[in-house]
C-alpha cells in the first residue's frame, strides 16, 4: 500500500482531521494534505512522529512503499555527502588558521608573501 493511502486511512480510523493532525506534529495542514496525495513524502522525524500517533510501525511505514524508501534511501545520501562536505571545509579551515598562526608567529619558513629568512 503506498504511504500516502497508509497516512489517510490511519487518519481517518483515529477520528482525526489533516489540522489535528498538523496540530499534534506542528506542522501546517497542507503539509499532511501533501502526504496523503502524495505531492511530497514526511522526513524520518515526521515518520516516526506519524508512527507514534497511529500506533504504526516504521516497517508498515517505510517498507510497503517502494517511492517512501527511494526517498528515505535519497535523504540518507544526501545527508552523507553533506557530512563530508562539512568535515573537508572544517579540516582545510583548521589548515589555513595554523598555517595563519605559523606565519604570525614568524616561523621560518612560514612567512606569507616574502622570502624565508
Amino acid at each position: 500500500m503506498q504511504i500516502g493511502i497508509r497516512l489517510a486511512t490511519a487518519r481517518k480510523e483515529h477520528a482525526l482531521t489533516q489540522q489535528q493532525v498538523a496540530d499534534q506534529l506542528h506542522l501546517t495542514r497542507q503539509t499532511v494534505s501533501n502526504w496523503e496525495n502524495e505531492r511530497s513524502y514526511p522526513d524520518v522525524a515526521s515518520l516516526i512522529d506519524l508512527s507514534n500517533l497511529y500506533g504504526l510501525s516504521l516497517d508498515i511505514l517505510l517498507k510497503e512503499d517502494n517511492m517512501m524508501m527511494d526517498k528515505v534511501r535519497a535523504d540518507a545520501m544526501a545527508l552523507r555527502k553533506t557530512m563530508v562536505t562539512f568535515w573537508a571545509s572544517w579540516i582545510i579551515d583548521v589548515a589555513l588558521a595554523a598555517l595563519l598562526i605559523l606565519s604570525q608567529l614568524h616561523v621560518v619558513g612560514f612567512e606569507l608573501g616574502g622570502i624565508a629568512a
